[in-house]
């Protein structure tokens, strides 16, 4: 598995009684991993190496259905409305729990009272890149280009996602105006780098770093107080602009009507 990926059970405070049997027998029959993001992108790359290692451990398929839209809202629900069993898992990123709650004034879930976690599985920051075309280096490069030239398209995951978020808050940190360009998920906007067809992109690690080493991006910062040991070579966007770090973590949920047991059973068949 990738070195960046960090596995951790988190502690399931509800506990429900007599549902020993039903953690027993579980997984009866395939799991649902519903994803918040669509195929190509960093958290469905992580969902798949997820569903096949729990696949290996649990001797029952667990089958990954993408159902991205609205910022990870869709897949939300449907994990909320599936039935209470255990059989009916959301990954998905903090945006769905820590971002959308301030953003969206009806959501049909609450993001506390009604999913209950089961693992964190990996957590990066978002990583500023421009197409090369754009003849920027470094962060300070963009922010003097955006002055001279306000308006520059700046592409992110979707509306309300991290790296939409960190992007903003770039902007406002750094005193200037550009276009935000929202795709679903985090391939997207990345492609749409490489043809030329935006400036540039707050991206995910993942989606980006091979195009980076291979000379097609230019890196320009990642989103964090200090590099990391893993890209030595890029710089801390707060090496020039303070900010707090931000990360794109992502999390193994299921509803939280769902019974303890079951969810310490699949907590512990995750972490491996």
């Amino acid at each position: 598995m990738n070195r960046l990926i960090v596995l951790a059970i988190v502690p399931i405070l509800t506990a429900m009684a007599p549902a020993s049997a039903v953690a027993q027998a579980f997984p009866a029959k395939p799991v649902r991993l519903i994803v918040s993001f669509p195929p190509g992108g960093a958290t469905d790359t992580f969902s798949r190496a997820l569903a096949a290692e729990m696949t290996r451990s649990l001797g029952q398929q667990v089958m990954v259905e993408n159902r991205p839209g609205a910022g990870t809202i869709i897949a939300a629900e449907l994990v909320v409305k599936a039935a209470p069993d255990g059989y009916t898992l959301l990954f998905t990123d903090l945006s769905t729990h820590a971002i959308k709650g301030s953003i969206y004034t009806k959501l049909i879930y609450d993001p506390l009272r009604d999913f209950a976690a089961v693992a964190a599985v990996n957590s990066s920051p978002p990583l500023l890149v421009a197409h090369p075309s754009v003849n920027v280096k470094s962060v300070r490069d963009v922010i003097a280009l955006a002055k001279r030239h306000p308006g520059i398209t700046f592409g992110n995951s979707g509306i309300g996602t991290v790296t939409h978020m960190t992007a903003e808050k770039f902007r406002l940190r750094a005193g200037i105006q550009v276009t935000p360009v929202s795709y679903k998920g985090g391939a997207l906007p990345v492609i749409a780098l490489l043809s030329g067809g935006i400036a540039m992109v707050m991206a995910t690690v993942p989606a980006s770093i091979q195009h980076v080493r291979k000379g097609r991006l230019m890196a320009l910062g990642l989103a964090a107080e200090q590099r990391s040991p893993f890209l030595p070579d890029i710089p801390a966007i707060a090496e020039t602009l303070k900010m707090r770090p931000e990360e794109v973590q992502r999390s193994l949920e299921r509803d939280a009507r769902e019974w303890a047991e079951v969810v310490k059973a699949t907590g512990v068949t995750v972490n491996y």
